[in-house]
């Protein structure tokens, strides 16, 4: 569906927020997403340019369930014979997402969340994939604050952990960290290591943890 859009005050500042609506055809606010981009208690809201957008990809949190919450990808194209600019929002799934967080690692949890914004904190397990999008898409340091924490135990507060800045769009990354002796409960081993690297799959960019590096993976195929 197209619709027009106008500004209704051109006096002040040219933002937007957006949110979803969970159910299908209504044409009311059923107040089942949270407006982009709600960063803490106090319900202070983040906009963003239309005439920023290029293309961006926004985590719309779901009120109740942070599992309901929508990916969405936004983009901005201007039709050269008219000069009309269309605004298209895009749900974003695991086939078509802009970033995607694999953990290929067997034994290490990874708790995450957008540099500085860490009220969207997820946990993913060993050998899970989850979508990313930023919590603050007008942010100008665009990094994903990383902690790993080992062992079976699913509270990470209750273990010693790593923390580390990670920028998913560079392409370049390619990092070995070694992690401590008693990161491993009973494990035997005194140190192992924990690979980072970026890949691209078609239009998404995808940021790995794993228990062996990229070129050993990429060995590993050629067989």
């Amino acid at each position: 569906m197209r619709v027009p859009f106008f500004w209704k005050d051109l006096k002040k500042p040219k933002l937007v927020r957006i949110k979803c609506i969970e159910k299908e055809g209504a044409e009311y606010d059923d107040d089942s997403h949270d407006w982009t981009c709600k960063l803490n208690f106090f319900h202070s809201v983040v906009t963003f340019a239309l005439d920023e957008v290029g293309r961006m990809s926004i985590l719309n949190r779901h009120k109740r369930s942070f599992n309901r919450s929508k990916y969405l990808r936004v983009e901005k194209q201007l039709q050269d014979e008219n000069q009309i600019l269309f605004i298209t929002f895009y749900e974003e799934t695991h086939h078509n997402a802009t970033y995607k967080i694999e953990n290929q690692s067997k034994h290490v949890h990874i708790e995450y969340h957008q540099k500085d914004f860490p009220q969207n904190t997820q946990i993913l397990l060993p050998e899970q994939s989850q979508i990313y999008a930023w919590s603050n898409p007008r942010d100008t340091e665009y990094k994903i604050t990383c902690k790993f924490f080992g062992g079976e135990a699913s509270n990470p507060a209750n273990q010693q952990n790593l923390q580390i800045d990670i920028e998913p769009d560079d392409l370049e990354l390619n990092e070995k960290l070694e992690l401590p002796g008693n990161f491993w409960q009973g494990g035997g081993r005194k140190a192992r290591f924990l690979y980072i690297y970026t890949m691209t799959n078609g239009y998404s960019k995808i940021l790995v943890f794993s228990d062996i590096s990229q070129e050993a993976m990429a060995r590993k195929r050629n067989l």
